[in-house]
């Protein structure tokens, strides 16, 4: 099987309120038809989780990888997720939410993606969405 893989960036950086987009101002949008498998799931990430195995709908080789953390309760903060990849003792990467959001996102391309390990640094619970294609 074949998949499509389509994602778009868009970024502005403002010296003020008034989003003159002054310090930056980007948008970007990536097609690409050459991954063989893909997927999206949502996962619980239970409140102080440690290392958790989390599927990556069945792709054994990652190329495209989104990972979109959010407080499962909406009147709850969002928590640092930290992700390790490849192994539970590989290096931690966290992610945050920006200021007071309550998401906080990673997206890279990249290969050699196999298995992906998750921590919940907060009490609360965390939903997990993730989109991954590649093999």
């Amino acid at each position: 099987m074949s998949v499509r893989v389509r994602y778009s960036l868009t970024a502005a950086v403002s010296s003020s309120t008034s989003e003159n987009k002054d310090l930056g101002d980007g948008s970007f949008e990536v097609v690409d038809d050459s991954q063989g498998e893909g997927g999206a799931r949502k996962i619980t990430l239970p409140g102080s989780a440690v290392d958790v195995l989390v599927n990556l709908c069945d792709v054994t080789d990652a190329k495209f990888f989104l990972l979109r953390a959010t407080p499962k309760d909406a009147n709850n903060d969002c928590h640092e997720v930290k992700i390790r990849l490849n192994s539970p003792t590989g290096d931690e990467i966290p992610i945050k939410p920006l200021g007071t959001g309550k998401e906080a996102y990673l997206m890279m391309t990249t290969d050699g993606l196999s298995s992906l390990y998750v921590t919940n640094t907060g009490s609360t619970d965390m939903s997990l969405t993730l989109f991954v294609a590649g093999d």
